[in-house]
């Protein structure tokens, strides 16, 4: 069957995803690469970092470390599938369903919940709706959120993003 090679060398089947084919290393150097929005921001921004800021909203709405943990990686099967934006996948439930399939592999691998808890769900749309604010100068998207102003988002590079995701994950793990 087709496979991707990832930065760490592993063979990835997107068809048949295994366990042990998933690497911390190669998701966060991957995320940290994969540009947000598809690219439509003015300056890079990372779906690590990204994610680092959903993990931190987590925190902020009481969530505690386990819950801030699925928050980081709750947009992990990204490093192999790529960042698809809504309104896109809505027109390819094929992708949501490999997604879904590729979470539960995903939760195996690092102990996570086979569902994210819905707090990571709002940290997610808050995440968007300060994105927006921030980075898309307010656009509405018929976002149910408000932006969390107490986060000031400053793009990273990929390096910076990567080590700051891999920091995270260290911390929550």
């Amino acid at each position: 069957t087709m496979y991707m090679q990832t930065l760490s060398g592993k063979h990835f089947h997107p068809a048949d995803p295994k366990v042990e084919s998933l690497d911390i290393g190669d998701i966060a150097h991957a995320l940290s690469n994969i540009c947000r929005f598809a690219g439509h921001v003015h300056n890079f921004y990372s779906v690590a970092q990204h994610s680092v800021i959903v993990a931190k909203i987590v925190k902020i709405l009481g969530g505690d470390q386990r819950a801030q943990f699925h928050g980081l990686m709750h947009d992990a099967t990204e490093a192999y599938l790529t960042d698809l934006p809504t309104p896109v996948k809505i027109l390819v439930p094929e992708y949501r369903e490999l997604e879904d399939m590729l979470y539960k592999v995903v939760a195996k691998r690092f102990g996570l919940d086979d569902e994210l808890p819905e707090i990571v769900g709002w940290a997610d749309k808050i995440a968007l709706a300060t994105e927006a604010k921030q980075l898309m100068g307010d656009p509405d998207w018929g976002l149910n959120a408000k932006a969390e102003d107490s986060i000031v988002i400053v793009p990273f590079s990929p390096a910076r993003a990567r080590r700051t995701f891999t920091k995270e994950f260290r911390r929550l793990m």
